[in-house]
């Protein structure tokens, strides 16, 4: 059983506008952490934490993940990976897939969850985007 850690009022830092759900960046010790709320009987939070750890079985990298609840509000936090001293930036899926062909995203659809790794490692290739630690090691996943 995973602990739900119960995040104090002044770690509340900025809005994260991006996606649907609301959420925001709060600080725990040195790290800044992610708080995404859950919706009500989603099980969206559990199925963060649960994804994060079976990635990490399997040795796909994933962000730490943890449960917690945020002025009563459920949720999960994730720890920020990026690291701007060593001159990293998050670069959002779709902005990847930019990076494709006009062919090949109109071939697949932005709608179409059917784009495989081999897909991604074609597009990091033919960029100047690094694909983070270990993404491609396992190349068994197709």
């Amino acid at each position: 059983m995973y602990p739900i850690l119960d995040l104090p009022v002044a770690s509340r830092l900025d809005t994260e506008q991006l996606g649907s759900k609301p959420k925001f960046w709060v600080q725990l010790d040195n790290d800044k952490w992610l708080f995404k709320e859950a919706r009500f009987k989603t099980g969206e939070d559990w199925a963060e934490k649960a994804g994060a750890e079976i990635a990490r079985a399997v040795g796909i990298s994933a962000a730490d993940v943890e449960l917690a609840a945020f002025e009563e509000k459920r949720g999960s936090i994730s720890r920020n990976f990026i690291s701007v001293a060593r001159g990293e930036a998050l670069v959002h899926g779709n902005e990847i897939l930019r990076f494709g062909s006009p062919d090949t995203i109109k071939i697949r659809g932005f709608a179409n969850k059917t784009i495989r790794w081999r897909t991604l490692n074609e597009l990091f290739v033919n960029s100047s985007l690094t694909p983070p630690p270990k993404f491609l090691r396992n190349s068994r996943v197709t």
